[in-house]
């Protein structure tokens, strides 16, 4: 965000007519020269911010630039920034910290000190900080009207590629098909033979309607999938995954009335605690907070993108961004241009409050820009895309994330008793060697026709799904449609010959019935 991007990455992510919102992409109106002017001014500011990031004030320019460019989510997380510090400052004016010592802000606000001496103070900035904390409320009115079906204020964005996303968070590395096959060699469903795992992960090209490999940028596709590493009997364990990035409401989130129905989920008390939760000492809180707090969109997403950056922060520590930990850096990276996603302040800043409570800067480099909104974000697109869900969690599955679709799967998934954390994979038939295991994402859809099956599929798969299933039946509907076309074209020969003066060669003047033939065509 630092550096200036060109103009043709720009992708807003404020839809063009959001839903029951008055905001609209600003940029559409800008010309080149203004819209690159805002993201050479949002380069700058943001390596301002690199040497003062206790600046209020910054903070409020930034999220103006932000909303000009079309990032309302960005926006009002660094709006939601400048009060927090503004708040804070307040605090610290008003001698509420440090037995009443008088703190001081230092040269250009970049930093802080406490004075010994209170005639050595400069001039009250206390009006200051007001006039900052008004704007960021006016900010947040404009881009959160209220919505009536949260009972609260809530907006929509589109999950774009950020412009300013590194290469090697755009695309999986090629390390990565090495560490699944190293995690599947050492799982517990392994063949009876001793040789191995059943599976084992490559590349291969996920098929879909629209063919997408001619376009230059994207030729490179970096799908990956799981195939059988021997021929496999029907009704086979091949897979079982369990991981602790997941999100689980817990037994008091579940209506009594529906517990019997509900008995294989989770209905553990203390859950979603692990052991591996207890260094933090703060993880159930913040789940708690995000469980309980109506104002988030989805609790179960904010649920499972806070134990994501916990993983992350316990396997590499808080300078490694969690784009790049393991079993996050193979997520497949899908936008869905066409869904916009509801978002209220919550979702943007519980997990912003967890990271503080971890003891994570969000104001100061690095770890504000390793765990920045816009990363946050991104994270959250890419989990939306490849968890598994039941009524009561939501779970990232490590190794399940990487088989693909098929609407005439091989193979099924349950879940296991524990409910919120691991499933196992079983094959339906009997599978060859070589031969690409496959599941449903949606098994409601199956008995779906393949043009309303494609619409429930495309929140995982852009472009139309392309199996087989859907290739054979959606080449039957095009036949049965050419065969009506062919047949109304030939009524319409038949009627146009009726309309024919004796001679073959003049209409006849009857507005009526011409009228007619042009609205049956």
């Amino acid at each position: 965000m630092d550096q200036p991007f060109p103009l043709h990455l720009l992708r807003p992510t404020a839809p063009s007519q959001p839903p029951d919102s008055p905001l609209a992409t600003p940029t559409g109106s800008f010309s080149a020269g203004a819209t690159a002017s805002l993201i050479g001014c949002l380069a700058a500011t943001s390596r301002t911010l690199a040497g003062t990031p206790y600046d209020p004030a910054l903070w409020l320019s930034r999220a103006k630039t932000l909303r000009d460019l079309g990032y309302p989510e960005l926006a009002l997380a660094d709006a939601w920034k400048a009060g927090l510090l503004c708040n804070h400052l307040l605090a610290k004016l008003d001698g509420n910290s440090l037995g009443g010592g008088r703190w001081l802000l230092g040269k250009e606000m970049g930093f802080w000190m406490l004075a010994d001496i209170y005639e050595s103070s400069p001039g009250d900035i206390r009006p200051l900080l007001g006039r900052i904390k008004d704007e960021t409320n006016a900010i947040e009115r404009q881009l959160l009207p209220w919505d009536g079906a949260l009972q609260d204020r809530g907006a929509w964005y589109v999950p774009q590629p950020y412009p300013w996303l590194e290469a090697k968070h755009a695309r999986r590395e090629p390390e990565v098909a090495q560490q699944i096959n190293a995690e599947l060699q050492c799982g517990s469903a392994q063949r009876p033979d001793g040789a191995g795992a059943w599976l084992e992960c490559r590349a291969c090209v996920f098929p879909t309607v629209n063919d997408r490999a001619a376009d230059s940028d994207i030729s490179d596709e970096d799908a990956l999938g799981l195939f059988t590493a021997c021929d496999i009997p029907a009704n086979t364990l091949i897979l079982r995954d369990q991981s602790d990035i997941f999100g689980c409401v817990g037994p008091d989130r579940v209506k009594s009335h529906l517990r019997k129905a509900l008995a294989p989920l989770c209905l553990k008390e203390g859950h979603p605690e692990l052991p591996s939760d207890l260094p933090s000492g703060n993880l159930t809180a913040s789940l708690s907070l995000a469980t309980s707090n109506s104002a988030l969109s989805d609790p179960l997403a904010t649920l499972l993108l806070t134990r994501a950056l916990l993983s992350s922060i316990q396997a590499n520590g808080p300078n490694v961004s969690p784009l790049s930990h393991g079993s996050l850096a193979r997520l497949k990276a899908v936008y869905h241009a066409l869904q916009p996603r509801s978002f209220t302040l919550a979702d943007l800043t519980t997990p912003l409050i967890f990271l503080q409570s971890l003891g994570i800067d969000i104001f100061a480099p690095p770890t504000s820009d390793l765990f920045a909104p816009w990363v946050l974000l991104t994270l959250s697109a890419r989990l939306d895309n490849n968890a598994w869900s039941s009524p009561t969690s939501l779970c990232l599955g490590g190794l399940f994330c990487m088989l693909n679709h098929s609407c005439e799967a091989n193979a099924r998934w349950v879940q296991d008793k524990d409910g919120c954390r691991s499933l196992g994979v079983w094959t339906k038939r009997a599978v060859r060697e070589g031969e690409e295991v496959s599941v449903e994402y949606d098994e409601f859809a199956g008995l779906l026709g393949v043009g309303e099956r494609r619409s429930r599929l495309g929140r995982w798969i852009e472009g139309g799904c392309g199996c087989v299933r859907c290739v054979r039946e959606g080449t039957a509907a095009l036949r049965g449609a050419d065969d009506t076309a062919e047949a109304n074209s030939e009524a319409l020969r038949t009627t146009a010959s009726g309309l024919m003066s004796e001679d073959g060669l003049a209409w006849r003047d009857d507005a009526d019935v011409v009228t007619s033939l042009s609205i049956y065509w």
